[in-house]
């Protein structure tokens, strides 16, 4: 009863943050199994275009829960980013004003009770991020 009242029981949860020019909203996990297949989607809708690329940057922490991790659209690279976390680099259709990403995995085998991440995103030099948190059922 009380673990429901905190949330702890939904199975999807979102976020959204934007500055007017930009939009980020997330879908992510609210529980879940290990073993069980989970998918982080990030939407970004811009006022203007969207560049060629768009840089998402997720905190180590979070990417540790996913096995046999997966970025669709495939990032064009992958490299260390601020404060711990892991910026991909992926790209955007041409003329598009609108973006969604796909990282996808099975639950890692963690028995920790839950896990707390930061998403970022950047785009055209303006950076949204938002915190999310996903716990583990058993």
């Amino acid at each position: 009863m009380i673990a429901a009242g905190f949330g702890i029981f939904e199975q999807e949860r979102s976020a959204s943050v934007g500055n007017g020019q930009l939009q980020m909203d997330i879908d992510f996990p609210g529980t879940v199994r290990a073993g069980n297949e989970m998918d982080l989607a990030i939407s970004i809708t811009s006022a203007q275009p969207l560049p060629e690329t768009v840089e998402i940057s997720i905190s180590q922490e979070y990417l540790d829960f996913f096995e046999d991790f997966a970025v669709l659209p495939e990032a064009q690279s992958q490299s260390s980013g601020r404060q711990g976390a892991l910026a991909f680099e992926l790209s955007a259709q041409p003329g598009a004003r609108h973006a969604v990403f796909h990282f996808k995995g099975r639950a890692a085998d963690d028995w920790s009770p839950r896990t707390d991440g930061l998403v970022a995103v950047e785009v055209g030099g303006s950076t949204l991020s938002a915190d999310i948190r996903t716990w583990r059922m058993p």
